[in-house]
């Protein structure tokens, strides 16, 4: 594709983007996924972030993640809302809110990797990051991570750690000691909406599995952050693990009902799908079937059924991940 002379087009792989003057038109092969740039204006050339946030079905959590970033510091960053509703309920909050924020509003597919990688391919920052709809920026997030990008001009992007409304971690345990990811030890310091990472370095290995995450067409419903950085840390990119808690994110329920049951299986295909996708060792395997397993069993002597169904419906997602099979029954 060939744009005027005063643009550039570039083709990921998943769509071809054309950067005009002050106008984003993102292309996809199937049609125009949306246009336009509203809001707070600031030169191309130094967007230092483009925060991509997939949405469907939520609207007041998207809100608070508004406000959230309305209240940083004033870094040059975009947002970009990758709109997977089929309706206009979130044109309306765009409006609002493209009077305090640089908004790049796109239609994009549906599955939360193909909205991101639709996103991506507008994006136009030198970092991408990849806040959830249901998360929020802490105050100085963005400066806090410019700080620490700047100060490692040499690493190519870094993951920060997630905190409830009460400050406590949330999403995972997160350890305390900072350092550089590696493929052994990522799976604990690193979530989607944690990390930036310089955006040419994405559009490289050429951005998510679209195979992996929350409304993919097949049976892996999770793991697509951890797959993409498997690629980039064999690509040579070299990623910092910050432990400060930067982004605000509530912990999944802690009750034990089906919505849980089907969340444990889910999560559990996605993580199983990506350990056998990178041809991970046969010790880390070991490791994420036996943990399910012991829970199941403490549950068991806890007197805990519903808790343990949970473990166990962990386990057999893990299990069918690493096999490369997903029956669609549930263990009862």
């Amino acid at each position: 594709m060939q744009a005027g002379k005063n643009g550039a087009a570039l083709n990921t792989g998943n769509s071809t983007l054309t950067r005009g003057l002050g106008m984003v038109v993102c292309y996809h092969r199937f049609g125009p996924l949306g246009t336009g740039v509203r809001g707070v204006g600031c030169e191309v050339k130094k967007l230092q972030f483009s925060l991509i946030v997939a949405t469907i079905d939520r609207i007041d959590p998207m809100l608070r993640l508004l406000d959230s970033l309305a209240a940083q510091a004033r870094l040059p960053f975009e947002l970009i809302v990758a709109d997977q509703n089929e309706d206009d309920r979130i044109g309306p909050i765009v409006d609002r809110y493209s009077q305090r924020l640089r908004i790049n509003r796109l239609r994009v597919r549906c599955g939360l990797s193909a909205a991101r990688n639709d996103g991506l391919a507008a994006a136009l920052g030198r970092y991408v990051a990849f806040p959830d709809d249901d998360c929020w920026y802490l105050p100085g997030t963005l400066a806090a991570v410019d700080d620490w990008l700047k100060r490692h001009p040499a690493w190519g992007g870094v993951s920060v750690a997630c905190c409830d409304t009460e400050g406590r971690a949330s999403v995972q345990d997160w350890p305390l000691q900072p350092g550089q990811l590696t493929p052994h030890n990522l799976w604990r310091r690193a979530v989607s909406v944690g990390i930036f990472i310089r955006r040419e370095a994405v559009v490289k290995i050429g951005g998510f599995d679209e195979s992996l995450g929350a409304g993919s067409q097949g049976p892996w419903k999770s793991g697509e952050e951890t797959d993409l950085l498997l690629r980039l840390l064999r690509a040579g990119v070299k990623i910092g693990y910050w432990p400060e808690k930067l982004v605000g994110h509530g912990n999944p329920t802690a009750e034990f009902d089906a919505a849980a049951y089907a969340r444990a299986l889910e999560y559990g295909r996605g993580l199983g799908r990506v350990l056998a996708k990178h041809h991970r060792p046969l010790n880390e395997k070991a490791l994420v079937l036996m943990r399910p397993m012991m829970g199941a069993v403490m549950a068991a002597f806890s007197g805990r059924g519903d808790k343990g169904r949970f473990y166990m419906q962990s386990l057999k997602g893990r299990w069918q991940g690493l096999r490369g099979t997903a029956e669609n029954d549930n263990l009862h």
